[in-house]
């Protein structure tokens, strides 16, 4: 019995290679499904990280057979990305050779798929709306997300829970973020 390999790969939101330009700062992390992170890099600062060569779009690694949780963090500032990408789960027996794409998301797909939440949880914490409307509006502006084109994303959600029966409270959810985006 062997170890299994996982060929970790970068790619960007049109499934395309993910080339890495900027040293050192970018890295994938390979936990176990407990969240405790693996040593792929022994003796090192950050043991648990497995850094991404510049000029390559993923990383090979060798893991005991088992069910992991993979995610990765890229820092590419000529690109105006910071962030971590979609992590994924894998499965890896002995002597298997498995590729894992990750997907690095860009700010406004970050900020479209996020910004609900953040408001969502803003106005259980009674946080003055006025702040969350004003945060709101600033995290789509630097997304460059127009404020019609957030209303649009908004309403087809509040269409689609509207057709389900028991989710009035989430069309609640979504018409109170609506106003935080058209005051």
């Amino acid at each position: 019995m062997g170890k299994a390999k996982l060929n970790i790969w970068l790619r960007d939101e049109q499934c395309r290679p993910f080339i890495i330009h900027t040293p050192g700062l970018d890295y994938v992390e390979v936990m176990n499904c407990m969240g405790e992170s693996l040593e792929l890099n022994p003796g090192s600062t950050w043991p648990a990280r497995l850094e991404v060569p510049v000029g390559e779009a993923h990383v090979e690694v060798e893991v005991p057979p088992g069910c992991y949780v993979v995610k990765g963090h890229v820092c590419e500032p000529d690109r105006n990305i910071n962030q971590f990408t979609d992590k994924a789960i894998v499965t890896a027996g002995c002597n298997q050779e498995i590729c894992v794409d990750l997907i690095v998301p860009n700010v406004k797909t970050c900020a479209l798929r996020d910004f609900h939440p953040f408001v969502r949880e803003a106005l259980r914490a009674n946080l003055p709306e006025n702040d969350i409307r004003i945060a709101t509006r600033t995290i789509l502006a630097a997304a460059r997300i127009s404020p019609d084109e957030a209303t649009e994303m908004i309403s087809r959600n509040i269409a689609a829970a509207k057709a389900v029966k028991g989710a009035e409270y989430l069309t609640r959810e979504y018409n109170a973020t609506l106003r935080m985006i058209r005051k």
